[in-house]
């Protein structure tokens, strides 16, 4: 989708939102779309990015199973896909923005799932319009286990 983003610049916000929503497992709309530039001064906002030297650092003030929040740390993953980096990928993002700015201002959660499912199509996913915003959570959790990150105790 990443790809298909620099062809088209109408739907790179949506890209980066979805990257962002994998990358740190997030739920598209009450965790994803409040995304703001982070700085000193968000602590009082929902969620907040900023870049840290070398990583990318998500304050989130309160999730659904974690009322007290939490700080999530992405550091580069270049080495196994440099096109999906969110370290180089979302951080110039944030050089163009004000800290409190957001960085999805003019997206919703409808125009998100819609957007979801005509990139899916347009990269040749088959059943494309079945796929839900959830599903980008789902998926990285699916991937992180497939590779062995978490252990299931049984």
């Amino acid at each position: 989708m990443l790809r298909l983003a620099n062809q088209h610049p109408a739907v790179s916000a949506h890209a980066k939102l979805f990257l962002l929503a994998y990358a740190f497992l997030l739920r598209v709309p009450s965790e994803g779309l409040p995304v703001v530039a982070g700085g000193a001064d968000q602590a009082n906002e929902q969620a907040a990015l900023a870049l840290e030297g070398d990583e990318l650092v998500l304050r989130l003030r309160r999730r659904k199973n974690r009322p007290g929040g939490s700080t999530l740390r992405r550091h580069c993953w270049c080495t196994t896909c440099r096109e999906s980096c969110p370290v180089h990928v979302l951080g110039p993002m944030l050089e163009d923005r004000v800290p409190g700015e957001g960085l999805f201002p003019n997206i919703s959660a409808a125009s998100a799932g819609a957007s979801l499912k005509k990139m899916l199509e347009s990269i040749g996913v088959r059943e494309a319009g079945s796929y839900r915003l959830h599903d980008l959570r789902r998926g990285h959790a699916l991937d992180l286990q497939l590779a062995g990150a978490f252990c299931l105790g049984l």
